[in-house]
């Protein structure tokens, strides 16, 4: 006959000891000189710490430090800006990142058209006989993909059918959810409505957002197929969407380093906020970055 289990309390345990601050260091522990075979042993364990990363023979290079999971893409806004951190500027940004490329003996002609078959933009700076460069992200650089919109235009923009469409569906009290759907539905593969959101998204490349604002005066808003189609097409072959930025990052014909606003490095404390770092060390973080890049295209031989 089995026995049935019984819970009991224990009346005595010992406590484990853990390490101590207090302690000695294990390290420097060693009451006297190493021995001859405790030296050999140490150098022996510091050779194996050394090339245990490595396969045998192999010289460990340094890697590619640019990363597109750390670009901070896609960006969202938010609706204020209050306790946010401060990013860093076009002007100063592309400023480091252009001396440091001059210290390493490369020249850069801006605003260079790359286009492989695969991707189609302008690199912010690009030395075509070296076939490196770089772009800076912003949204004079980056197309509306790399950020999450807000869910679509106001209604006093909407087309006439449209915006009848909408408020025969509102007629039905949807839910949120279901009402988000309609109009995203309603908005999609309509120049006219992706031109509204291209100059949304724009708003500090005035050039653009003038020439979109221009547009939409002298032609009448339409969802004829074709309207607005040679800007888009202009800004399809100047920006980088979210999966060119990817290949860029990963391109092994050249190299482009793709630095972003929106990436941490770029951040520092701004008005409003105590951000852990100042912009000198953000401008400074962004340097060591730039230099790190270059370093690394060096030793792939790309330079």
């Amino acid at each position: 006959m089995k026995k049935s289990l019984r819970v009991s309390p224990i009346k005595k345990y010992r406590v484990p000891k853990y390490p101590s601050y207090r302690g000695r260091d294990p390290l420097h522990s060693q009451s006297g000189p190493l021995t001859k075979i405790g030296y050999y042993s140490a150098a022996l364990l510091g050779a194996v710490g050394l090339f245990s990363f490595t396969s045998e023979g192999e010289k460990r290079e340094p890697e590619n430090p640019i990363r597109f999971s750390e670009l901070g893409l896609p960006h969202t806004y938010a609706m204020f800006g209050t306790g946010l951190p401060a990013r860093l500027e076009r002007e100063a940004a592309m400023e480091i990142i252009e001396k440091v490329f001059k210290e390493n003996g490369i020249a850069l002609t801006p605003n260079f058209p790359i286009d492989d078959g695969k991707t189609a933009f302008h690199a912010s700076g690009f030395n075509a006989e070296k076939g490196i460069g770089y772009v800076w992200l912003d949204n004079q650089s980056a197309d509306i993909s790399c950020f999450n919109a807000w869910w679509g235009p106001a209604d006093e923009v909407l087309l006439k059918e449209d915006l009848k469409a909408l408020k025969d569906f509102e007629e039905g009290e949807p839910e949120w959810e279901e009402l988000r759907k309609f109009r995203e539905k309603l908005f999609k593969n309509k120049n006219y409505y992706r031109l509204l959101a291209i100059k949304s998204s724009s708003w500090n490349n005035k050039e653009l957002e003038q020439e979109i604002e221009k547009y939409i005066i002298d032609h009448k808003p339409s969802s004829d197929p074709e309207y607005g189609q040679e800007i888009l097409d202009k800004y399809d072959r100047e920006m980088l969407d979210i999966k060119e930025v990817k290949q860029v990052t990963e391109e092994p014909d050249y190299s482009i380093a793709a630095f972003s606003q929106y990436a941490n490095y770029s951040t520092y404390s701004g008005w409003g906020n105590r951000h852990s770092k100042s912009k000198a060390e953000a401008l400074e973080h962004l340097e060591e970055l730039v230099e790190d890049y270059i370093d690394w295209a060096r030793s792939e031989g790309r330079l």
